[in-house]
C-alpha cells in the first residue's frame, strides 16, 4: 500500500510508500490532521499486478459529477457510494 499526500496550497499530490515501523510517512497525528481538515491524503491500494479492488473519485466542482458518474457506473452494475466534502463530494 502507499499514500499520495497532497502538497501545501496546491492540487499536485506526491507519492509516499510505507517503510518500516519508525519511519513510516503515514502516523496517527496524519490521520488526525486529516480529520480536522488539514493535510488532505490519498490511499492507494494497488496489488503487484497494478489492480486495485477499490477507487475513490473526487470532485472540487459540487455534487453533480459525482452523481452523474454514479449513475453511470449503476447501469453498468457497479455500485457506489457518495460522501460529501467541503467543496463537492466522494463517490
Amino acid at each position: 500500500m502507499s499514500i499520495s499526500v497532497q502538497r501545501p496550497q496546491s492540487r499536485l499530490y506526491y507519492q509516499a510508500k510505507f517503510r518500516d515501523t519508525t519511519n513510516k510517512p503515514l502516523t496517527d497525528e496524519v490521520l488526525r490532521a486529516h480529520l480536522r481538515g488539514e493535510v488532505t491524503i490519498n490511499l492507494q491500494s494497488i496489488d503487484r499486478a497494478g489492480m486495485t479492488r477499490w477507487s475513490v473519485i473526487d470532485s472540487d466542482e459540487g455534487l453533480l459529477p459525482i452523481q452523474e458518474a454514479s449513475k453511470s457506473l449503476q447501469a453498468q452494475g457497479i455500485h457506489s457510494y457518495i460522501e460529501r466534502s467541503h467543496a463537492g463530494g466522494h463517490l
